[in-house]
């Protein structure tokens, strides 16, 4: 529950000296929309320090517009929400896998602090310092812990100055400690709202104003909770929400940064992770592409033959990739539009902020939306394995992205940067890529495999899960947990979901990822369905393709 106390804060608090950070390491502002291509990726090491290991927030909204303005109070809602959801979800259990040494933690009801902030005012850090303190001395803020994090949400229209920098051009959050009272630490973040008459930097110009903050929110919780006094992780002056500025996705509706892992800083994504909206897209038997929003098929384009499963772009939109029946490849963004990717193309798929595009020649790029830059994987290695000959996108047992592939000589294996080229099976015809290591793929006599990476805990595993199989695939539910869906040769789906198999559907001709916890499937009369933990929802007639 949110409080509003009008006096949270005690005037004239002694205020301590802020805590000291280790010599020699910056105390760290998160830069405005900073490039992640102008920067040296050194590796993010642990340096001792304290951590948040299962972090406290406490939602604190600083200026009597919180309170006064009807539209701002029922924001505070909605980021009580975010607070809420952030710190009990795939999004610190994707920290955790990663080795952080940090896990889920708990929200406590936040406060608003209405005192008169002018319209164009300046606030500065050492005037959120000394009300923080006030808070915690007259007993309106819970009293500072191993684990507890302030969260700071600012007002609109008011700039606020720390470090030496400012809202407008230098960061659209921040997070710091200090030494507060009878000996304890502080810690706490602070977020500016975007926009407004002082022109308040946004992470994401694609985002709203909500969204923005919760963007730079999530940033700054992972980057507090693993380095919160600057001694914890961090590499060069970079801490882990450093390496991957921008790149949004949602998780349980709220805007989320996707997190740079320890071993290589490439972005994660959280297992939940979905688009900022559920559209689906339908390839007709013609050539001709369509979306599927809000139930509606709304034309983009025609002469293509093939159609990926989905994946998330780097602003947190749909993305599928298309190929023309003569060997074009294209992104396609929901909300956005379509990007070229290259020609003499035999297949392209959609990831988490990237496509990997396999051409004829064998050689199989990853194009990357973060920097707008491509890199080869692979060239024709035909020698030893054979040439590649399918394509799967998914994301490795800590979240970064990775392709399955399988070659002309049957052997399947998965790469991503975190973990280089691993070894699935051989004998392989087909593969589907999960997320956080999950595979499924079938064997050239058709028996359908699960596949999971080794993720620190749980070791490789390999079993065979249905025979006489055509099509396997590997998606997400809505918890995070793996699902598997199985279309055998006679055109019968069946579905593994939380530990137990459900039969579908008959009559289907091909299955496709669509978005979290749904599959997608077309069908012999030429209708294309979605299936979800919510039931079945219609796309479309005349289908080649869905997704």
């Amino acid at each position: 529950m949110l409080t509003l106390i009008r006096k949270l804060f005690a005037t004239g608090a002694d205020r301590r000296p802020p805590a000291r950070r280790k010599e020699g390491v910056a105390r760290r502002a998160r830069p405005q929309l900073e490039a992640l291509e102008t920067r040296l990726v050194p590796a993010i090491v642990y340096h001792g320090g304290p951590l948040l290991q299962n972090v406290e927030v406490q939602g604190v909204y600083l200026g009597d517009q919180w309170y006064a303005n009807p539209t701002l109070y029922g924001q505070t809602g909605y980021l009580e929400g975010f607070l809420g959801t952030i710190v009990n979800s795939s999004f610190m259990d994707m920290l955790s896998n990663a080795g952080y040494g940090v896990g889920r933690g708990s929200a406590t009801g936040g406060l608003i602090a209405p005192g008169y902030l002018a319209n164009g005012s300046t606030l500065d850090d050492s005037t959120i310092r000394n009300l923080l303190s006030g808070g915690v001395q007259n007993g309106s803020l819970q009293y500072p812990d191993a684990n507890r994090l302030y969260v700071v949400f600012v007002e609109p229209n008011v700039e606020v100055t720390a470090m030496g920098a400012n809202s407008v051009t230098g960061f659209a959050g921040y997070h710091d400690a200090f030494a507060g009272p009878n000996g304890t630490t502080i810690h706490y973040a602070v977020l500016p709202y975007p926009g407004g008459s002082t022109n308040n930097g946004k992470v994401n110009p694609y985002l709203g104003d909500l969204q923005a903050m919760t963007m730079a929110a999530s940033h700054e919780i992972a980057e507090d909770a693993t380095d919160p006094d600057g001694t914890g992780w961090y590499g060069g002056n970079f801490e882990i929400g450093d390496f991957t500025p921008g790149q949004t996705v949602y998780v349980n509706g709220y805007a989320m940064q996707r997190i740079a892992s320890p071993v290589t800083a490439r972005a994660m994504t959280p297992a939940t992770a979905t688009s900022d909206r559920a559209v689906n897209f339908v390839l007709q038997s013609n050539g001709d592409l369509y979306e599927i929003v809000d139930g509606s098929p709304v034309y983009v384009a025609s002469g293509f033959a093939s159609l990926s499963p989905q994946g998330i772009d780097n602003n947190g939109h749909a993305m599928i990739d298309v190929v023309t029946a003569g060997g074009a490849a294209y992104e396609y963004h929901d909300e956005v539009g379509g990007y070229y990717l290259g020609g003499s193309v035999r297949s392209a798929v959609a990831g988490q902020g990237v496509s990997y595009v396999l051409y004829t020649d064998g050689t199989l790029y990853q194009y990357d939306d973060a920097t707008g830059t491509q890199s080869l994987l692979f060239n024709d290695i035909s020698t030893g394995s054979g040439r590649i000959s399918q394509i799967a996108a998914g994301t490795d047992k800590v979240g970064v992205t990775c392709v399955d592939f399988v070659t002309t000589r049957g052997s399947a294996s998965e790469y991503s940067v975190e973990s280089s080229v691993i070894g699935i099976a051989s004998g392989v015809q087909s593969i589907s890529a999960g997320r956080q290591g999950i595979s499924a793929y079938v064997t050239s006599d058709g028996v359908a495999h699960f596949h999971q990476q080794f993720d620190g805990q749980n070791y490789n595993t390999d079993m065979a899960i249905a025979s006489n199989v055509a099509q396997v695939m590997a998606g997400t539910d809505a918890n995070g947990n793996y699902l598997i869906d199985v279309l055998t040769t006679d055109g019968t789906v069946s579905e593994l979901r939380d530990g137990s198999w459900t039969t579908l559907a008959g009559g289907v001709t091909s299955l496709s990822k669509g978005p979290l916890d749904a599959v997608d499937m077309a069908f012999s009369w030429g209708d294309a369905w979605q299936y979800s933990g919510a039931g079945w929802n219609y796309l479309g007639s005349s289908a080649a393709a869905a997704a």
